[in-house]
């Protein structure tokens, strides 16, 4: 899990990268979003940055030299692939402790330690980008990241000089390398997907008519029965948000409860742990499919047809 700093400062960037219509949030957008952060604020001020200045100069960068990122196709921001990859990793290890970075690298949740955070960033930027590695084991990992706040040395205030900083760098990606082995290959679907539906669960609080949800396709009364009734409404929900307006693109989430009663069933009748995230509970679908005797990739098939067959137009169909 992120600080809700961290994470407000996340949302920030892809908002002002939205304000502008460009595809991907850079980051120059986050620099921008942190500025506005009061804990790297003030970092940045120890450092003798004019933030007046900076955002001006920000500002000035992304609407004339990241122009060409503007785009008319609709949908969200994205943040840069090597990013992202990045991030999620972090989110990965960070949920899989159930502990913010803070947390995991101190014991306890530290007043502000932006430059410890950047620094295991840049170390993870390192051998997952950098030196095309990814994690080979996640429990190692976490280990490795745990107490590790204790051996980075780095400048309370002032500034901080480059050689410095990459020594730091090299030297935090040399511990938690131990845990990372080559990549068997740069899966571009894999990329993305936990921010991606972080970000559609947090929008769905201000923008309610054009996202839905739903625990799963099967009833649960413990007979495992296709839910036809639930399944006729996500139908409908999908026509409903084809017609809002021009331009609008909405999700129907399966395999996401909005009620704890919800979560605390699919748990009881199929041994599933949901991931709660702000209001909801992620329970995924894999269990349903388990629970027919079917692969996802059948489920997904089926899923398919039954679209195919159903009342929707033509156009919603495909």
């Amino acid at each position: 899990m992120l600080s809700r700093n961290l994470e407000q400062t996340l949302h920030r960037a892809l908002s002002l990268a939205s304000e502008r219509k460009h595809e991907y949030a850079t980051l120059e957008h986050l620099l921008l979003g942190l500025a506005d952060d009061s804990d790297a604020a003030t970092v940045l001020r120890a450092c003798g940055v004019d933030l007046d200045k900076l955002r001006a100069d920000l500002a000035e960068f992304l609407d004339k030299d990241l122009s060409g990122l503007a785009t008319d196709r609709p949908g969200d921001p994205k943040p840069t692939a090597d990013f992202q990859r990045v991030l999620d990793q972090l989110k990965i290890s960070l949920n899989r402790a159930q502990r913010t970075l803070g947390q995991l690298l101190f014991g306890a949740q530290p007043p502000r330690a932006p430059r410890y955070f950047q620094v295991v960033f840049l170390a993870l930027h390192k051998l997952i980008v950098v030196n095309n590695q990814e994690v080979v084991d996640q429990d190692q990992l976490i280990k490795l990241l745990d107490g590790s706040g204790a051996n980075i040395t780095v400048p309370e205030g002032g500034r901080w000089g480059a050689d410095d900083r990459t020594n730091k760098v090299n030297g935090a990606a040399g511990v938690y390398g131990v845990a990372f082995g080559p990549s068997k290959g740069y899966d571009p679907a894999q990329v993305r997907w936990i921010t991606q539906m972080e970000n559609i669960l947090t929008q769905s609080y201000t923008e309610q008519a054009a996202y839905d949800f739903k625990q799963g396709f099967l009833r649960l009364d413990g007979k495992n029965a296709f839910d036809e009734e639930s399944f006729d409404k996500i139908m409908k929900t999908l026509a409903g948000i084809a017609n809002l307006r021009k331009g609008v693109r909405g999700y129907v989430l399966v395999g996401v409860a909005d009620t704890d009663a919800d979560a605390q069933r699919v748990t009881a009748l199929y041994g599933v742990d949901a991931r709660p995230f702000e209001r909801f509970f992620i329970t995924g679908v894999e269990h349903e499919a388990n629970a027919l005797g079917r692969s996802l990739d059948d489920l997904f098939m089926e899923l398919t047809t039954r679209v195919k067959n159903s009342a929707l137009s033509e156009p919603l169909r495909d």
